[in-house]
């Protein structure tokens, strides 16, 4: 079964074209570290590439893709009914009002409804004190391209992330001093773990020549990768440590997060969101399994919110997620590798094509071969065998 993949573009990329006065500051609790805020009421342009497949399976690009997009940051409530509500237009077509009555703190604020084919430019006049952290791009698979840019994000209640042991989603907000309200964590819930032991596994493939093979399993969810970042919220507030060790492919490494004075909740900001757990980004090509296993915890709280991995192969001509039966799999992780390209190394797109172009000679010669083993099988039957005027015009003509 396929299911759309979900593409996070910080607020650094060229996507995004901020006009007006915003400035541009940096968070430990942002994601990438910054966060761009409007100072006064200001717009911004966010440049999409809508649509889910292209002719060319091989075509690079160098924009965003996908089939809609949603914004994540902080949208204001309106401190009286004659301040102006934010408004969206989507290719110099209507503008609609968002109405932000209910919306508060840090969180998805917008999205755009599913786009066609083409180019769209979503243009949101903001007011002041609106922040835009990174987007979301979501992205149909199929025939289709990668992004240039951003990771693909993968939330806490993914069914690639099998989780062991006394795990509890939740879906409470968060309290930061960094954006001055309550947040809300991506796709509004986090996997929460107080228990010594609890671990959750998550498996992809970073190989495209694994394609045939993967589609000949029924193993579940495979993704590709280049690298891996694990994320959560973090709390200040309690003193207290988390240690865990993060296994890829039987590789061990042990991370330590600890408070040791509660002077440093006011520095982090309370409770951190966008928290790095774990990050690895040296991984290379081929099917990996990430394992996280909490070793020693008191006091605290490990809370999953999403993994972010970068897709190896530089196009993606199918990504199928593909669901099994619980039976089959006891133990399946997904975890992003990272591979570098240099000048001298072949790309995998021109690999593939080195393939393909030696399995179609491959073919042509065996076609040829067989032409020419029945023709010349044609011609002993018929060595004997008296032809008559017709037969020999028929023959003849070519």
């Amino acid at each position: 079964m396929a299911t759309d993949l979900s593409i996070i573009i910080d607020d650094s990329s060229d996507a995004f074209y901020f006009s007006g006065l915003w400035n541009t500051y940096g968070s430990s609790a942002s994601y990438k570290l910054t966060t761009w805020m409007a100072t006064l009421p200001s717009p911004f342009n966010f440049s999409f590439e809508g649509g889910s497949s292209f002719a060319n399976e091989y075509l690079k690009i160098d924009r965003c893709t996908g089939t809609s997009v949603a914004f994540i940051g902080q949208l204001p409530r309106a401190d009286s009914l004659s301040e102006t509500m934010p408004t969206v237009q989507i290719d110099q077509g209507a503008v609609f009002k968002i109405n932000n009555s209910d919306i508060v703190g840090y969180r998805q604020w917008f999205q755009t409804p599913k786009l066609s084919d083409g180019t769209h430019i979503i243009t949101v006049n903001c007011r002041a004190g609106t922040s835009i952290d990174f987007a979301i791009v979501t992205q149909a698979v199929g025939n289709q391209t990668r992004p240039a840019e951003g990771d693909i994000i993968v939330d806490n209640e993914s069914p690639s992330i099998l989780y062991s042991g006394r795990w509890n989603r939740n879906t409470s907000r968060f309290n930061t001093t960094h954006f001055g309200y309550l947040g809300y964590p991506y796709g509004n819930s986090t996997h929460h773990s107080s228990t010594p032991s609890d671990s959750f596994t998550f498996r992809f493939t970073g190989a495209l020549m694994d394609f045939p093979r993967v589609l000949a399993t029924n193993l579940l969810h495979f993704v590709p990768g280049t690298s891996v970042t694990v994320y959560g919220i973090f709390s200040w507030f309690n003193l207290g440590a988390i240690i865990a060790t993060y296994t890829i492919d039987g590789v061990t490494e042990t991370r330590t997060h600890s408070v040791t004075s509660l002077d440093s909740a006011v520095s982090n900001g309370g409770e951190a969101p966008n928290f790095i757990y774990y990050s690895k980004d040296d991984l290379s090509g081929g099917n990996h399994t990430l394992i996280v296993n909490i070793t020693t915890i008191n006091n605290q709280t490990f809370m999953l919110d999403y993994i972010t991995y970068k897709p190896w192969f530089e196009t993606l001509p199918s990504t199928t997620v593909m669901s099994i039966k619980p039976s089959s799999l006891r133990n399946p992780s997904s975890q992003p590798s990272t591979q570098v390209h240099t000048s001298n190394t072949p790309q995998p797109a021109a690999i593939v094509g080195g393939v393909i172009g030696l399995l179609a000679l491959g073919v042509l010669v065996a076609i040829l071969g067989r032409l020419l083993y029945l023709q010349r099988r044609k011609s002993k039957q018929t060595e004997n065998i008296p032809m008559d005027s017709g037969m020999l015009r028929t023959m003849c003509i070519f």
